[in-house]
């Protein structure tokens, strides 16, 4: 049976109002910190799609601005890449920089046809901005629908326990235990959800964010169909590949059926 529609909450709002404020300042600051992490994440496509000499059709979920994936074009020449983003001001950036198309819309309704991508990625925790987890579970169903059987998804997310290396980065156990309980604490909230602010412009800007633990988010990918080929902790300072998963980031690789 399909689900019944889940209508906006608050931290859609959130999410949406935060992206448009930071879109136009977001590769020289958010984007710049974290590209060491990012350059990794980009790499294990790269690898993935250098040895395939046939057009590779690729849909990029929650494109932002866009510069990760014309970087990746200059490398991948094969690639036909389209961007999907709810953000207006992104899409207008992600415009200017190279894809093949661009289409605002949300991932919980993709505007595309069936089985129209070879490959998907959803990257820089694009599902931990999309809540509640009924709208998430909308999101990967969603993409299941629109890559071709065989075809592969790339999605990373916060984990919940994530420490840190040490380096640039770091939380306290402490801390990481205080925001979970935060979040089965606040009626508002769902286990895993946390709210925060930051300064943008002289002002406060309310942000929203979902963590995941590694079980929960193969568990996302399966409840829709997909086989979890891949499972990576990638360190946010480093971009380096740990066994503790604490000390990094979640990168995983998924199938679609054949």
């Amino acid at each position: 049976m399909a689900e019944e529609p889940t209508r906006p909450d608050f931290r859609q709002a959130i999410v949406r109002e935060r992206f448009d404020a930071i879109a136009p300042v977001y590769d020289e600051t958010i984007a710049m910190r974290r590209a060491t992490y990012n350059a990794a994440v980009d790499e294990l496509v790269f690898e993935a799609l250098r040895e395939r000499r046939e057009p590779v059709q690729v849909l990029d979920v929650g494109c932002g601005t866009g510069t990760r994936w014309s970087a990746l074009k200059r490398r991948l020449p094969n690639a036909e890449v389209c961007g999907i983003d709810p953000s207006r001001e992104m899409l207008a950036l992600a415009r200017r920089r190279g894809l093949d198309e661009t289409r605002g819309c949300p991932a919980t309704a993709i505007c595309f046809d069936d089985e129209s991508f070879d490959v998907v990625t959803c990257l820089f925790f694009v599902l931990c901005y999309v809540t509640p987890a009924a709208v998430r579970r909308r999101a990967v169903a969603e993409i299941h629908r629109v890559l071709r059987p065989g075809g592969r998804l790339f999605v990373d997310a916060m984990y919940r326990w994530h420490l840190g290396e040490g380096l640039e980065f770091k939380r306290s156990l402490t801390k990481a235990v205080a925001d979970y309980v935060q979040s089965v604490l606040d009626p508002r909230l769902e286990a895993g959800d946390k709210l925060y602010s930051t300064g943008h412009a002289e002002r406060p800007l309310a942000g929203f964010q979902h963590t995941f633990t590694r079980r929960s988010l193969t568990r996302l990918l399966k409840s829709a169909g997909f086989d979890v080929e891949q499972r990576h902790a990638l360190g946010y300072d480093s971009g380096r590949a740990h066994k503790r998963p604490t000390r990094g980031q979640l990168v995983q690789v998924a199938r679609r059926a054949v």
